[in-house]
């Protein structure tokens, strides 16, 4: 019970985190992603429809003595101007949203046999994950050690020595160093307190910039 729950959860979540937390069972995933996306779209229709006759009948009864008694009038333009002043409202904007996702992620599981995320928990999800990684950022920065910095071959290779992992010093990056510029030549595990090693070489001249840093070199220069 507890995994069809998860499962149906998962069915409304973005590609990221159903990597992090996978269901139970992909087939039935899909399963799900196409019987939620056609619940939500008709509970949506059906919520939208029923909140329309309700405002129309208020809208009438509260109209209907201050316009002329003409039936074609009570039945034409006042109709119109209730339903659209209806449908501006705020929550009919919702339920129409809600219509239209409901309706995509039910084509795309019938069609595709893929699991189309709800775009409000995808923003909720992407906010908590911008927070959460700034929140680790900023302790990593309160609790990092200086790098630990090492020359060899007169300044053509360093090895620097860090206390977290820098995920975007990769081969594609170059990096500027007091006026040199270099390029990650291989990444190795460290030791305690240093968790991630680097390993770089002078950058050739013809290197093709895919990413640029400046990096500074900790304590007195080299």
């Amino acid at each position: 019970m507890w995994e069809l729950l998860r499962d149906i959860a998962l069915s409304f979540a973005p590609a990221e985190l159903r990597k992090i937390r996978p269901p139970a069972s992909t087939e039935r995933l899909q399963d799900i992603a196409l019987t939620t996306g056609l619940l939500q779209c008709l509970g949506a229709l059906v919520w939208l429809v029923l909140g329309g006759k309700v405002f129309l009948a208020q809208q009438y009864a509260h109209w209907s003595p201050l316009l002329p008694l003409d039936d074609k009038l009570l039945r034409g333009a006042p109709f119109f101007i209730f339903l659209l002043s209806y449908l501006l409202y705020p929550m009919s904007l919702a339920l129409i949203y809600f219509i239209a996702e409901g309706t995509v992620r039910w084509l795309v599981a019938l069609i595709n046999g893929e699991v189309f995320p709800s775009g409000p928990v995808t923003l909720v999800w992407k906010a908590a994950a911008f927070f959460l990684r700034r929140r680790a950022e900023k302790l990593r920065s309160e609790i990092a050690l200086p790098d630990k910095v090492d020359v060899f071959e007169n300044g053509e290779r360093m090895l620097i020595s860090c206390s977290f992992p820098r995920p975007h010093w990769n081969t594609t990056i170059t990096i500027a160093i007091q006026g040199e510029n270099y390029e990650v030549e291989k990444s190795l595990p460290g030791t305690a307190p240093y968790a991630c090693l680097y390993v770089l070489r002078r950058a050739p001249h013809t290197k093709v910039r895919r990413g640029y840093e400046e990096y500074e070199l900790p304590g007195p220069e080299l």
